[in-house]
């Protein structure tokens, strides 16, 4: 589903679940009325979303009701969650751990393009240093943490832009800290990327390699840190 198919969707499960759809069948023409559409609107809506599986039409003659399928309900489900965690403020600051190792020189090479350098500057208040330090999750426990700091922040967007006869994607990018060090670090996220997600990318004006003294192999602690507005 996408757009507007998608909104009418979420709009349309939620309002079932509105009238008690998740314990027991409503009738259509109840829905009707909660949802305020014309009786062939409805119906076109229903249509939609028993053909992607989502609900049922029970009944004969004029009562009929709806109910959600198994399908139907772990959708409503995931949408709660997914909205909770996208209303949800990180009271404190969560830790995961990586382990460095050494990529294939890809970061040196987009963080130096003049494009990304600008926007790191006016958005971020500092040029990074030219590299990325390559961080790879093993956790279970920390790839979940970093999934819902992701759905529940809102990143500073770097736009996309051109260079050279070449299109450089968007990147997002997140607050993160390290405890002991002092100067920022950013976590980002390319539109183009090459790696999986249990690979963290981070930023610093630093070399961050050698201001920490790590090598390939060592652990190293970030900080998911709360979000904070754009710098516009």
């Amino acid at each position: 589903m996408k757009g507007r198919q998608a909104a009418r969707m979420i709009y349309f499960l939620i309002s079932m679940a509105r009238l008690g759809a998740v314990q027991a069948p409503v009738e259509v023409a109840k829905l009707k009325v909660e949802m305020g559409l014309p009786r062939t609107t409805l119906a076109r809506w229903i249509a939609e979303a028993r053909s992607q599986g989502l609900v049922e039409v029970r009944g004969e003659g004029r009562v009929k009701k709806v109910e959600f399928t198994k399908k139907g309900r772990e959708l409503l489900r995931k949408i709660s969650e997914e909205l909770q965690l996208a209303f949800e403020e990180m009271e404190s600051p969560v830790e995961i751990t990586g382990v460095v190792f050494s990529g294939m020189g890809e970061g040196a090479y987009y963080v130096s393009r003049s494009g990304y350098k600008r926007e790191f500057l006016r958005l971020l208040g500092y040029e990074p240093f030219p590299g990325t330090l390559n961080l790879r999750i093993a956790s279970s426990r920390d790839l979940e943490a970093i999934r819902r700091w992701k759905v529940s922040s809102t990143p500073v967007m770097v736009p996309a832009f051109r260079e050279g006869g070449r299109t450089f994607g968007a990147v997002r990018v997140y607050r993160v800290s390290i405890p002991g060090f002092q100067q920022p670090v950013h976590a980002i996220y390319a539109e183009r990327r090459h790696y999986s997600d249990d690979v963290l990318e981070l930023i610093s004006p630093e070399n961050l390699r050698e201001a920490l003294k790590l090598k390939d192999g060592d652990p190293l602690v970030v900080r998911l840190e709360p979000q904070q507005p754009n710098r516009d």
